[in-house]
C-alpha cells in the first residue's frame, strides 16, 4: 500500500498547512494565495501560474482519461503507472485550469453519469473532449464553469511519477 500522498501548502514563505485531500490544499493556497507542493516538492498548484491559453494533443492524453470513467479507483488503478492520481472533487475550474496549463489532462464529471475531458482553454473557452463519441469541442468557460458546478465539480488529474 502507496503511503498517503501529503499536499503542503506555503502562504507568505511559510508553511501554512498539511492536506491529504489535494482539492482541500487547493482551496487554502488559493484563499491565501500562496502554492501547493507534494512530497517530492513537486509544485501541485500555484495561483495566477498558469498559460492564458492551451490546447493538447489528444495523442498525447492518457487512456485512463479518454475511457472517460467517473470511477476513481478504476481512474488510479489505470494511471498508476504514470502518475499519482488526484481526486480534485471540490475545486472549481478556474483552480483545475491549472493543471491543463500544466500539460495534464482534467477529467470532469457532467453530471448526466458521463464525463469530459478538458483538453485546453483560451481566454473564452474550455476545450474539452467528449468520451462517449470522441468529440472535441469548444464550450464558452461560463457555460462549462456552470454545468461543472451543477455537476458538483468532481475533478480527476494526476501528477507525473518522479523517476
Amino acid at each position: 500500500v502507496p503511503m498517503e500522498e501529503i499536499y503542503y501548502v506555503y502562504a507568505g514563505g511559510n508553511l501554512d498547512n498539511m492536506y491529504t485531500d489535494p482539492a482541500q490544499a487547493v482551496a487554502q493556497a488559493d484563499a491565501k494565495v500562496g502554492v501547493v507542493l507534494n512530497r517530492a516538492q513537486q509544485y501541485v498548484w500555484e495561483r495566477g501560474n498558469k498559460k492564458t491559453k492551451i490546447q493538447l494533443n489528444l495523442s498525447d492524453v492518457p487512456e485512463a482519461f479518454l475511457k472517460g470513467t467517473l470511477d476513481f479507483e478504476a481512474f488510479s488503478s489505470d494511471l498508476s503507472s504514470i502518475g499519482q492520481p488526484m481526486n480534485l472533487a471540490g475545486c472549481t475550474l478556474e483552480q483545475v485550469l491549472y493543471w491543463v496549463s500544466a500539460q495534464r489532462p482534467v477529467l470532469a464529471s457532467r453530471g448526466d453519469g458521463g464525463s469530459y475531458v478538458i483538453v485546453g482553454y483560451d481566454q473564452y473557452n474550455t476545450i474539452v473532449y467528449n468520451p462517449d463519441n470522441q468529440e472535441t469541442k469548444y464550450m464558452a468557460m461560463d457555460d462549462s464553469t456552470e454545468l461543472f458546478q451543477a455537476a458538483g465539480n468532481v475533478f480527476y488529474s494526476y501528477m507525473e511519477l518522479i523517476k
